[in-house]
């Protein structure tokens, strides 16, 4: 019996998506695998990173997603593929190649992640967004934090 061994390698896609370099005017810009069917730019296990990897390919079935599983050496795994408007999923199918999985653009829909940080105000008057707090003293002679 004769094995390949597949040199395994990934990164994080950064200031692209996987279906732009999916594009043929884009493949000099993709990671470069020893065999070209490993080629894989997929959709993390948490939906927020993309990541381009060279791993065997797997039979992905019917209304399925290929995703990268970044834990330990990182693997493709598969998971349920959610259709929306204007974005498909492989349902005419029986299977595909998982490294063919640019083909279905609902695989690609990331979470939102909120990168907001909590207002809160020092001692010293300033908010730890950078803008000052003012004291405003009331009838009650309470004091309320405004900012300005």
């Amino acid at each position: 019996m004769v094995s390949h061994r597949v040199q395994s390698q990934e990164r994080p896609v950064v200031n692209t998506t996987c279906l732009e370099l999916a594009k043929p005017s884009n493949q000099q810009l993709r990671l470069s695998c020893s065999n070209p069917s490993y080629y894989h730019c997929l959709l993390d296990e948490s939906y927020t990173q993309e990541y381009e990897a060279c791993r065997e390919w797997k039979w992905i079935p019917k209304g399925k997603c290929a995703y990268f599983n970044t834990y330990g050496r990182g693997n493709i795994d598969e998971r349920n593929c959610v259709p929306k408007p204007n974005l498909t999923c492989s349902h005419g199918t029986v299977q595909f190649l998982s490294s063919t999985n640019t083909k279905y653009t609902a695989c690609y829909v990331k979470k939102e992640i909120s990168t907001l940080l909590p207002v809160t105000t020092s001692p010293t008057g300033t908010r730890s967004d950078g803008e000052n707090a003012t004291s405003v003293s009331t009838s009650s002679n309470k004091k309320y934090e405004r900012s300005g």
